[in-house]
């Protein structure tokens, strides 16, 4: 039996013999088979990562010549990729699939010294369930295979190596780690703002406890935080000559520009919208899972008060409550209780803060608390952009898994060793292990009802999709059928509000930088700087598309005011409409396509 002031089970089960990294084997490859070529979204947010890659082979240049808001690492690895092994779906979703393995080891070595092994992969299971290839809407590529971002995953996996890295620095103190975590943190400096932010606060915290907890010299302290800063620094220092300085702090000034709390959608995943709203059911669902947990423990302590409870109690209680949940808690409603996340967070990093404290004097102990906080303020600072409402979609693939991972791992290998004196503690793993399962249970659920829609294949050979029957499907295989008929392939075509995915596919390139017309990226690059670029560079075609999106961003559609209004008069007084490449009769005209070629008029004055 666990002592009850350790830091994780220590009862045998099924991950302490190999058997949580086989399971999670073995869900990786169901889950790959199983969503096959289903993860993007044809108009929304991917083609960039496709678009953008395939023209930096053609020789373009990042920001001046592919107007682009992140960091520079991911698109010129992606371009590298293309070089390497050809230009394809294919070569990405490879590559990216490899990059979620990364992401699951990782995760498992970081949760395994703090949860146990049943813990650790039960948090990895949450990582491939919930998030890595899931989707809730039929708009959304929040995934790990296709995302909509590949700062996103890249950043996710660049920081949790340096977390790892100074976790172990401050386990075995060798320099080697110092350097290694600050060769991470200094990529994922060319990521996102929020992982590269989160992943260095957390490293510092591990670092900062662990020189705390020793007692070492504060010149010895300088030394190691200069050897991560510098660490840190080449990475960014080797893209300068490729992108300019400007383009190394590109994501720090783009979120300068862009105005985040004034975007309807941010301030809606942030829940600062409705913030007493939003605050209120995080309190109602932390409240609903402390009475789960309770529960759990009641029945086991109610079990193990008559006999001693052994791991096939643990096994039969753990299917059985899987059963149940499945069956009778409607999906949607388990996974809300995900918004309690912050609260959950919040509870681990005080709990390992006390046995900080606590435990100063042993270092096995006081090491893993270090790490568990260290965690913890990642997991805290990723959730910072959605804190009233967390979230499983449409970013919480990002923003919540490392702290759903971290709470749920904590919840099944750690909590039962350390509440009741260790009575119940392994029925009590067992029955909190499945209740971490049933919302992976929920989380799949819902996305197989997502991905029954998907039955429409898009694009040939390595740049096959699957997309949705119901509009996206029938929308872009006219689209395609439009572009290949009346676009010459050596003309140039922009397609608005969104849909760079059908340069790709089809190859026509675009003679602009700008190539995604949603709110939040036209905030950022300004509109009057876009309609500069195009009257410069008028695209020889333009075909407008059916928006997925604009609702989420508060408008109704492209060219309201407010979202690319002026664009919208330049492109009507620049460009005459084709009829008969959307005949009143044919599908492209039902899913309201319009192309449209270049006047080559002067534009008149009252475009400003």
């Amino acid at each position: 039996m666990a002592d009850p002031d350790s830091n994780s089970i220590t009862t045998p089960n099924l991950a302490d013999r190999g058997g949580g990294p086989l399971l999670l084997a073995a869900t990786f490859v169901v889950m790959t088979a199983w969503t096959w070529r289903k993860w993007p979204h044809v108009f929304i947010d991917f083609g960039r990562e496709l678009y953008v890659p395939w023209q930096l082979t053609l020789g373009r240049s990042l920001y001046s010549e592919l107007a682009y808001f992140n960091g520079p690492l991911s698109p010129y690895v992606n371009a590298a990729l293309f070089r390497v092994f050809g230009i394809g779906l294919t070569t990405l979703m490879i590559a990216n699939l490899a990059v979620l393995v990364g992401v699951t080891v990782l995760l498992y070595r970081l949760l395994a010294p703090i949860a146990g092994r049943l813990g650790a992969t039960l948090g990895g299971f949450v990582l491939l369930t919930v998030f890595g290839f899931s989707q809730y809407a039929r708009v959304g590529n929040n995934n790990y295979v296709c995302p909509y971002s590949h700062e996103t995953t890249h950043g996710m996996l660049l920081a949790l190596a340096a977390l790892a890295s100074a976790i172990a620095c401050a386990r075995r103190g060798r320099a080697r780690w110092r350097v290694a975590c600050g060769l991470a943190l200094g990529a994922a400096f060319l990521t996102k703002t929020e992982v590269f932010a989160a992943a260095a606060l957390a490293c510092f915290t591990a670092l900062g406890l662990h020189a705390a907890v020793a007692r070492q010299r504060l010149a010895n302290v300088l030394r190691d935080g200069a050897i991560v800063a510098a660490g840190a620094c080449v990475l960014p220092a080797a893209f300068v000559p490729l992108v300019g300085i400007d383009g190394v702090l590109t994501p720090w000034t783009a979120l300068l520009r862009s105005d985040a709390l004034s975007n309807a959608l941010l301030r809606s995943v942030m829940g600062i919208d409705r913030p007493w709203e939003n605050l209120g059911a995080m309190l109602r669902a932390g409240a609903v899972v402390i009475a789960a947990l309770v529960a759990a423990g009641v029945i086991a302590a109610l079990i193990e008060s008559r006999r001693k409870a052994t791991r096939s109690d643990a096994l039969i209680g753990f299917f059985v409550l899987c059963a149940l949940c499945g069956y009778a808690v409607d999906p949607p409603v388990l996974l809300d209780t995900v918004r309690a996340l912050p609260l959950g967070v919040v509870a681990v990093l005080i709990v390992a803060a006390s046995r900080t404290i606590r435990h100063r004097h042993d270092a096995d102990r006081v090491a893993n608390a270090i790490a568990t906080i260290a965690l913890g303020v990642f997991s805290l600072v990723m959730l910072g952009k959605m804190i009233l409402n967390a979230r499983v979609y449409p970013y919480g693939f990002a923003l919540a898994m490392p702290g759903l991972a971290l709470v749920t791992a904590v919840i099944a290998g750690t909590l039962p060793a350390g509440v009741g004196l260790g009575r119940g503690s392994t029925l009590r793993a067992g029955l909190n292990a499945a209740l971490g399962a049933s919302l992976c249970i929920a989380a799949l659920s819902v996305t197989w009802r997502v991905f029954e829609e998907k039955t429409v294949p898009v694009g040939r050979g390595h740049d096959r999709i699957i997309a949705a029957r119901g509009d996206e499907g029938p929308a872009a295989l006219a689209a395609l059928e439009v572009i290949e008929r009346f676009v010459p392939p050596d003309r140039t075509l922009l397609v608005v509000p969104e849909g760079v995915m059908l340069n790709y596919l089809t190859r026509r390139t675009n003679s602009t930088p700008h190539y995604n017309f949603v709110p939040l990226e036209m905030a950022v690059a300004g509109e009057s700087r876009i309609l500069d670029d195009l009257r410069r560079a008028p695209p020889d075609y333009v075909l407008v598309v059916p928006s997925f999106t604009p609702r989420i961003y508060g408008f109704e559609r492209f060219g309201a005011p407010g979202f690319g209004e002026f664009i919208w008069k330049w492109i009507e007084q620049s460009y005459d409409p084709l009829p008969e490449a959307t005949p009143p009769d044919s599908l492209a005209a039902a899913v309201g396509l319009q192309l449209r070629r270049y006047r080559a008029a002067p534009v008149p004055s009252t475009v400003r």
